[in-house]
């Protein structure tokens, strides 16, 4: 009984998400770095945020670059900082 369980709400899981994911439809999926943090950004003489290490590079939504520079931004009590402002015009 419990596999038929664990299989319902597999497929309940995997339903809500496709619906979820179709209503991306509208994000733009481009080439991203998709490693988008602090340690991979440095800020350059000229006030533009340089980014490096693109290992995991590759197409995705560029909503999934922003939301993960964000997040190790505030994450684990830290503040934003002027290298926020800079990524974000320079998106």
């Amino acid at each position: 009984m419990e596999d038929a369980k664990v299989l319902s709400d597999l497929e309940d899981i995997a339903s809500r998400t496709a619906k979820a994911i179709d209503a991306f439809d509208n994000l733009t999926w481009t080439y991203c770095h998709g490693d988008c943090h602090g340690f991979n950004a440095r800020i350059n003489d000229a006030g533009d945020a340089v980014f490096f290490d693109f290992d995991d590079g590759g197409p995705g939504y560029l909503a999934y670059d922003l939301s993960v520079f964000l997040w190790a931004k505030v994450s684990f009590g830290r503040t934003l900082t002027p290298m926020w402002d800079a990524f974000i015009e320079g998106y």
